[in-house]
């Protein structure tokens, strides 16, 4: 997190006087108020260069950065994605012999995750297992299997050689946590992988990410409707390990955007949240109840089996249980729709969306991408919404996204918005020429 702290450049004066007294400035009071200054830069956009300067002034003070300290310095570094400082950093962790703990690793974990270095990974465990840092503890662990799951995913959808999410994970579970509770719910699969001793009982919320990661490989299985039926009678037994996972809506909502995907299987989401609805009666044992990520979820599921009515059926069932459609519902329900080029239903859904006060964004724009006849589209759009004015609105010609939300759109002669486009285009120009123009009034 960020804090805010006011007035840094005084704090820094007093540290300094401090400094010249002979205060000791490895105290950890002094440590924590250099991190309310290096961690303050909610709203600063050049927060990491006046972070750079303050972390340098903090130096010639005199002071020496202890455990905590050096994790803020790592947590700015892979924040602004200065992957090269944050392990440099980490490595002088070690050459000064501080305990690289649980905060250290995980948040070099998540660099790994964010700069797509797989390369270093395994390196990486092997030095927390020496360490210490690993086995028996289950937070890292935990924060492994999460940062195996976002690598392997965002390097699978660039196009890269990366291995299956599940089979990765798998391994690393298996190296650390009993394999016992997968067999239960009967996603163990037999892998060679290396086990450290002691082997640890694994987390719910461990569990938790597994299953995830399994229905995220496994989405179109046959399979998944036989494990939710195992993974509930798990719940209903009161297991110890299982049951805590029914407490939030993460895996229900999982199951019902998987097994939403197939028309085979789609009749199964209703006792989803039936299930989540009608808990089990036995003492102690807590069920999540449908959440609006939920509910919308599900209504998306309908429409994207072109099933309008049934879509239409969740948002009166989410409306007579108290919850209001919000944006992430409309958006999931069109981008259904215009996955089926059903035009009358996007347009519809539309309407209700912005009567109900909600506005056109650029990630409904970039879900009407889907529908193949744009042009007919348009027609049906401009007779319910000012369709052109919010195109110009959310388009910026700098921002490739916004290029190809409206890429098809332009494709199709659609004059009105190329003309708003043009203007835009004209806007960014004059105002850089007239930026040009000031910058060089002082030279």
């Amino acid at each position: 997190m960020a804090y805010r702290f006011e007035s840094p450049d005084l704090v820094l004066d007093l540290l300094r006087r401090l400094s010249t007294s002979g205060s000791d400035m490895e105290n950890f009071r002094i440590q924590r108020t250099c991190i309310k200054i290096l961690r303050n830069h909610s709203d600063d956009p050049d927060w990491y260069k006046t972070t750079l300067n303050y972390q340098a002034q903090m130096l010639e003070i005199g002071i020496r950065p202890q455990q905590i300290m050096l994790n803020a310095m790592i947590m700015n570094a892979v924040e602004a994605e200065d992957f090269e400082t944050a392990y440099s950093i980490f490595d002088v962790a070690k050459s000064r012999r501080i305990r690289r703990g649980t905060v250290m690793y995980s948040v070099i974990f998540k660099g790994v995750a964010q700069s797509l270095n797989h390369n270093i990974l395994e390196g990486l465990i092997l030095r927390a297992e020496e360490e210490g840092a690993l086995p028996r503890n289950n937070p890292l662990v935990f924060c492994l299997l999460v940062t195996v799951w976002k690598l392997l995913h965002r390097g699978r959808k660039l196009g890269s050689q990366y291995p299956q999410v599940y089979t990765a994970m798998l391994q690393v579970y298996a190296r650390y946590c009993d394999v016992f509770p997968l067999q239960e719910l009967g996603i163990y699969m037999p892998e060679k992988s290396k086990r450290v001793e002691p082997i640890s009982k694994p987390t719910p919320q461990i569990l938790c990410i597994m299953l995830l990661g399994f229905m995220a490989q496994h989405s179109n299985s046959n399979h998944l409707l036989d494990l939710y039926m195992r993974y509930h009678s798990l719940v209903k037994q009161n297991h110890p390990l299982i049951t805590p996972i029914a407490q939030t809506d993460h895996v229900a909502n999982a199951f019902v955007l998987h097994l939403g995907r197939n028309i085979r299987t789609l009749s199964a989401c209703p006792m989803i949240l039936r299930n989540m609805l009608e808990p089990p009666v036995t003492a102690n044992i807590k069920v999540a109840e449908p959440s609006v990520q939920t509910w919308s979820i599900l209504a998306f599921s309908y429409s994207i089996q072109g099933q309008k009515s049934a879509a239409e059926r969740v948002l009166a069932m989410m409306r007579e249980r108290g919850y209001r459609p919000n944006g992430v519902t409309w958006n999931s329900i069109i981008n259904g729709y215009a996955k089926c080029q059903d035009i009358k239903a996007v347009v519809e859904a539309m309407r209700q969306m912005t009567s109900a006060g909600f506005e056109v964004n650029s990630r409904i724009l970039r879900a009407l991408t889907h529908v193949v006849d744009q042009k007919g589209l348009l027609s049906s759009l401009r007779k319910v919404i000012n369709i052109d004015q919010i195109y110009e609105r959310e388009f910026d010609p700098k921002d490739k996204q916004s290029e190809l939300v409206t890429s098809k759109v332009l494709g199709n002669g659609s004059e009105v918005i190329q003309y708003a486009v043009k203007k835009k285009q004209r806007q960014i120009r004059d105002n850089e020429a007239t930026i040009k123009l000031q910058e060089g009034a002082y030279d």
